[in-house]
């Protein structure tokens, strides 16, 4: 390969936030479809996870993507999360995830995931994509302050978020 597994994962570090009123949705589906292809086409098989949340579509966003659970289960989440509950849960579980990268493999001797896995090897800790449709939809209050959580230290701990935003709704 011409490039190492840190340079092909470079895509993965910054998040992306798309602004799309009803009229334009469409348009902004379909980038972040395609920054899913493009980081999953960057990724080494297995690297990388994806989390959806997709409170408006119910899942209709990125069904095609639901394929990739029949290749390997852990591609894609069980589901895309459409609910108040359950884009809560998830959100508190990612943001478990980034107190166990921050404490079991950074420890204070590495400074990002990609340090840890250029070291790890074959035991490296796969990177996570967070997909949001149609913010702030489905989201609590609380909800929003773990997202921005997520946004602020995920991309250290190797979770990128993807957040397409409906004006219309306001802020959270």
């Amino acid at each position: 390969s011409l490039f190492t597994r840190a340079e092909r994962l470079a895509v993965l570090r910054a998040g992306l936030a798309i602004t799309a009123d009803v009229d334009h949705r469409h348009e902004a589906v379909d980038l972040i479809r395609s920054t899913m292809l493009r980081a999953l086409a960057a990724a080494p098989p297995g690297d990388l996870r994806f989390i959806i949340f997709d409170p408006v579509s119910l899942g209709q966003s990125v069904a095609e993507f639901r394929h990739l659970s029949e290749f390997d289960q852990r591609l894609v989440d069980v589901k895309t999360w459409t609910s108040e509950r359950d884009i809560e849960a998830r959100l508190s579980e990612l943001t478990d995830h980034l107190e166990v990268v921050i404490s079991t493999y950074l420890r204070g001797q590495y400074e990002s995931i990609d340090d840890y896995n250029l070291q790890a090897g074959e035991v490296a800790e796969p990177y996570r994509m967070l997909v949001v449709f149609d913010y702030p939809n489905g989201f609590t209050p609380r909800a929003a302050r773990q997202l921005l959580r997520l946004i602020e230290n995920g991309p250290r701990c190797g979770v990128q978020t993807v957040v397409a935003i409906d004006p219309s709704q306001g802020p959270r």
